[in-house]
């Protein structure tokens, strides 16, 4: 039988709680490119604006390639970080950053070809209608850990994410969700209170001020921060969630047998 909606909540929240150390490392490491991306476009934008069109201007080519290759760090470190949350789900030691990361390195493409094909799936059902986007959407909802977690490819990463949804499509809606929710609702809780003294700080500075822009700079990367501390509580979900399905999979009916009456002996013999 499937974990419940609450013992999931209960089953990551403890996971992120006892292994919060653990976790963090890898918290910084998907984080810290994002706030690089944020640093150099603040830098671009206030220093040399003579050089800019559009808002960045000449470097925009820089800046986007820069971007890129940080957006890619972050994916590695993501990588690494879901095959740790699976070792701490299943009671293993993970081995050194480093380590993790290097595991990740074997699986960056193959992880990265399932995320795109399944968005390009996702978005073409939202295309033709919205309905098929929502069932690709959970349907290949756990591709992307079959292939970080079990090395599995693309398409059969995406096949074994569809077959432990076929048959119980709403039950595991419901219980990737509602989690999502209640984190969700948290994480924007938690990034409300950390606003605060940063709105009021704003409100109290000068627009024409250099040190509106750095406080504004400071927000953002809070916030972001704040995201990062939060947002892998989601990932648990679908971590805990992966291995549940795994754990108890849908049997195929087996076809009933109707018994033959043995045949009357013969009258010959």
């Amino acid at each position: 039988m499937i974990m419940s909606i609450t013992d999931i909540i209960v089953e990551s929240f403890s996971l992120y709680k006892n292994n919060f150390k653990r976790f963090f490392v890898y918290m910084v490491l998907t984080f810290v490119p994002g706030a690089l991306i944020v640093i150099l476009k603040f830098l671009l934008t206030n220093f040399f604006p003579e050089h800019t069109l559009g808002g960045l201007g000449i470097s925009y080519l820089l800046f986007l390639v820069i971007a890129l290759l940080f957006g890619a760090l972050s994916f590695w470190a993501n990588i690494a970080f879901i095959r740790v949350i699976s070792h701490a789900h299943n009671g293993k030691m993970s081995e050194s950053v480093w380590t993790e990361l290097t595991h990740a390195t074997k699986v960056f493409w193959p992880a990265m070809g399932v995320t795109i094909l399944t968005a390009l799936a996702i978005l073409g059902g939202m295309i033709l209608l919205v309905i098929p986007g929502i069932i690709f959407m959970l349907w290949f909802a756990f591709s992307y850990a079959s292939v970080t977690i079990d090395n599995t490819g693309v398409m059969e990463g995406m096949n074994e994410s569809k077959a432990l949804v076929d048959g119980r499509w709403w039950k595991v809606l419901w219980r990737l969700l509602f989690p999502t929710l209640v984190f969700g609702i948290v994480a924007v809780i938690a990034t409300n209170i950390v606003d605060i003294p940063l709105e009021y700080i704003l409100k109290h500075t000068a627009r024409t001020s250099s040190l509106y822009a750095t406080w504004s700079l400071l927000a953002q990367l809070i916030d972001s921060f704040t995201t990062a501390l939060f947002t892998p509580l989601t990932t648990i979900t679908m971590v805990v969630l992966y291995f549940e399905l795994k754990k108890n999979p849908q049997l195929s009916p087996v076809p009933q047998m109707t018994a033959t009456p043995p045949s009357p002996p013969d009258q010959n013999i």
